[in-house]
């Protein structure tokens, strides 16, 4: 049981306590601003982001004690690493064996450049990986989540999108598509079971008054256009100029007889 104020709730009907969010879509389309969000949320600050493509060098930038950057390919470098999977697993596994946690939120930015280098690894001199080769990178991924989800931390995973459906020879869809994150062509569609929340993100320039201004917005449910996911049952469809102190202003309420409470945990 789980003590919410006067109320014992049964932990199946409390919100979870760490979430695992996947947020996807097109490049500039905010994901990597988002992650580097987490340094403004007292849920998910201090936080540690896995860069994989300098994605966080054109966001937020963050005292050491907020937010701390590792850019992989320089991490690897440095350290004689010869793969992005034997650093990702060398950063993890010293998580995993340090009692004194430094962070609240993982970050990895992004999941389909980690598999798109590593299966270019894999792949060598060759013009297309085989299927062991693919399987090889889900393989690797799936120990990666397990290990990941075991951590008391959330996670925040940035992922390029694809469209997924049946088309012709010539391109055009002969059947409905739908956009899904992108790692691999056969590990998109695991994806979205993996994680608590799944945010399609969209991003846009608009003009006011003749000047530009970045504009984005997140769909947290499946639409025609694009899957999405929330597990806490408590984000609106759509959320406008999303940030994680945002998000977590909604995942740190529950519903109780009608009634948003903040979360005040204590374990029975």
């Amino acid at each position: 049981m789980i003590q919410l104020g006067s109320l014992k709730l049964p932990v199946s009907s409390f919100i979870f306590d760490f979430w695992h969010i996947c947020d996807y879509g097109r490049s500039g389309s905010g994901k990597s601003f988002f992650l580097s969000s987490s340094a403004d949320c007292e849920f998910t600050s201090p936080s540690l982001i896995l860069d994989f493509e300098r994605g966080q060098q054109s966001s937020l930038l963050k005292a050491p004690n907020t937010i701390q950057v590792v850019y992989m390919p320089e991490f690897m470098r440095i350290n004689n690493y010869s793969d992005v999977s034997s650093a990702t697993r060398a950063i993890v596994n010293k998580l995993l064996n340090t009692s004194d946690f430094p962070f609240k939120f993982i970050g990895i930015d992004s999941i389909s450049e980690f598999a798109r280098q590593y299966l270019n690894k894999l792949k060598g001199n060759k013009s297309k990986a085989t299927w062991d080769e693919h399987g090889q990178v889900l393989d690797f991924l799936s120990t990666l989540f397990r290990d990941l989800n075991s951590l008391p931390i959330h996670l925040g995973i940035n992922a390029k999108e694809r469209r997924f459906g049946q088309f012709d020879d010539d391109g055009n869809a002969v059947s409905r598509t739908i956009l899904r994150p992108f790692l691999t062509e056969n590990a998109s569609v695991d994806m979205v079971g993996v994680f608590d929340i799944v945010l399609h993100f969209e991003g846009d320039i608009k003009y006011s008054q003749g000047k530009p201004t970045f504009y984005n917005k997140v769909t947290t449910q499946i639409t025609e256009a694009a899957e999405g996911k929330d597990r806490s049952g408590q984000l609106p469809i759509v959320l406008e100029m999303p940030t994680m102190d945002k998000v977590f202003s909604y995942l740190r309420k529950v519903s109780v007889n009608g009634h948003e409470q903040e979360q005040k945990l204590e374990t029975k």
